[in-house]
């Protein structure tokens, strides 16, 4: 898998293009960059949802981000305009599930996506919308991107790409910088972590309450057999015994 390499201009969706940065230039520069892999574009706009109070964050892609560490828990990734990935606490505060559709207001016009996959991503409290960017063109044709995101082929140098993609970015007015995944992916280490830290708990728990049974049969067996010697019985007769006649 190729090694992740860094985002190019803010690296919080939320923030607004810099207009001194030409997209199209940058895009040029990675793909004649020695030891770029994947790479895909990311730009980010506010749209309102129905059913939903305030502003969810619209995600739209230049390419496949399907690699950049967004984690589909259900469905499948987007593959085509008018479809979308949407977090979990989406479709929960939207009352939707896979297959339905949601309309995006307050661009230039209307747009209804389909909603295709569930994503794991805690950003925004959930309010996502993932899709591409060809979904906006019509309602957002000045739409460009913000970032671009790159997977180096395997065997190169980070810190030396970098350097070198750096030199070619420099006159466009962009920077590169080496960086991990999206925290989607933080996201399921940590919830991996706490699962396996649960079953291990669960695991201790139950061991206890059979050690706990054994120990209180024990203690009973023991009563019993004191009982027992006391009354007359004999080492050859464990499991039954008589109290010696009178004579």
């Amino acid at each position: 898998m190729p090694a992740p390499l860094p985002d190019f201009g803010p690296q919080d969706p939320g923030h607004e293009k810099q207009p001194d940065v030409d997209p199209a230039a940058v895009a040029t520069a990675v793909e004649a960059a020695a030891g770029t892999g994947k790479y895909y574009g990311a730009a980010t706009v506010r749209a309102t949802v129905s059913g939903l109070t305030g502003t969810v964050d619209v995600i739209v892609f230049t390419g496949d981000a399907s690699w950049g560490g967004y984690k589909t828990v259900s469905g499948r990734w987007i593959d085509k305009p008018g479809e979308a990935v949407v977090p979990t606490p989406f479709l929960a505060a939207t009352g939707t599930r896979i297959g339905d559709t949601v309309t995006l207001n307050g661009l230039a016009e209307p747009v209804t996506v389909r909603i295709v996959g569930e994503a794991l991503d805690p950003r925004n409290d959930g309010m996502q919308v993932f899709t591409d960017v060809s979904t906006l063109t019509s309602a957002h044709p000045d739409l460009t991107e913000t970032s671009h995101h790159i997977a180096v082929t395997p065997g190169t140098d980070l810190t030396g790409y970098v350097d070198a993609l750096n030199r070619d970015l420099a006159p466009l007015g962009a920077t590169a910088r080496a960086g991990g995944l999206d925290a989607g992916g933080d996201m399921v280490v940590t919830l991996n972590a706490l699962s396996l830290i649960l079953t291990l708990m669960l695991v201790a728990v139950a061991a206890l309450g059979v050690l706990n049974g054994v120990l209180l049969e024990i203690r009973e067996r023991v009563r019993e057999l004191g009982v027992h010697k006391a009354l007359g019985m004999t080492p050859g007769r464990p499991s039954r015994w008589s109290s010696p006649r009178s004579s």
